[in-house]
Order: structure tokens, then C-alpha cells, then sequence
């Protein structure tokens, strides 16, 4: 019997982490396509609330979206929206996988995509986001 209810929270536990990296992937994805609607629009005031905070603050970092009236991180936020207007916006893609890896500024939740840009094969291409007060915030594009 004790077998069976340790069984039991077995599968509970791991059907509920699965349930959850679904959510998250699914959620993930949506924020890629909001990032690319927002710059397409060119509201960089607006990419700054899907941008993770990397800066000097050790209280913010990590831990806060990037604010697009502090000087520095209008200049950081300027520069992403230019790279991806630049390097994602113009070609076709398509979302190959979605992977999670625990770190020390939490858990990388990350969605590898292929672009076409006109080579032989398509340039890959890694968004990771932390979720940060239930908001999924771009990190990275390596």
C-alpha cells in the first residue's frame, strides 16, 4: 500500500512539472511573437516590459524588467529593438525547440528558432527568458 501512494505522488509531481514546461513554452512563444509585434511597431518604450534588467543594481538584477525612462537601459532597449529589426524581423523563422536550465539567476527558459535568411542552412538562434514576478522576460539571443 505504501508502494502505491508513493507511486501515486510520483506521477502526481511529475504530470504537474509537465503541465507546467508546457505552460511555460506555450507562454514563451506567445512573448517571442508579442517582442516581434512590439518592434515591428516600434514601440521601444514598450519592449523595455519584456527585457530583463542586467544592470548595476545587484536589487533589480535579474529580478525587475528594464525601465525605458533610466538613460542606460533606454540605450540598452534601443539597441536590442535595432538588432532584432536587423537580424530577426525581415526573414521567415520557425520554432525548432524549447529547453529550461536552472542557473544561479534562476530558471533559463529557452526556445531555439531557425531563420532563413537566404543561406544554404538557417541561422539558429536562442531566446532565453527568466520568468520574473510572472512575466517572462528576454534575457539573451545568442
Amino acid at each position: 500500500m505504501k508502494l502505491c501512494w508513493i507511486s501515486a505522488f510520483i506521477l502526481l509531481f511529475t504530470t504537474q512539472s509537465f503541465a507546467h514546461k508546457r505552460c511555460d513554452k506555450r507562454n514563451v512563444k506567445k512573448t517571442i511573437l508579442k517582442i516581434f509585434e512590439v518592434v515591428e511597431t516600434g514601440k521601444s518604450f514598450e519592449l523595455a516590459n519584456y527585457v530583463v534588467y542586467r544592470g548595476e543594481e545587484e536589487s533589480r538584477k535579474w529580478k525587475d524588467h528594464c525601465n525605458y525612462k533610466a538613460p542606460n537601459e533606454k540605450h540598452q532597449i534601443q539597441n536590442l529593438h535595432q538588432k532584432i529589426v536587423d537580424r530577426y524581423i525581415p526573414y521567415k523563422y520557425e520554432f525548432v525547440k524549447f529547453t529550461s536550465q536552472k542557473e544561479s539567476e534562476g530558471e533559463w527558459l529557452v526556445w531555439e528558432m531557425n531563420f532563413y535568411t537566404g543561406d544554404k542552412e538557417p541561422k539558429k538562434v536562442y531566446f532565453a527568458f527568466l520568468k520574473v514576478n510572472g512575466n517572462y522576460l528576454l534575457g539573451d539571443i545568442d
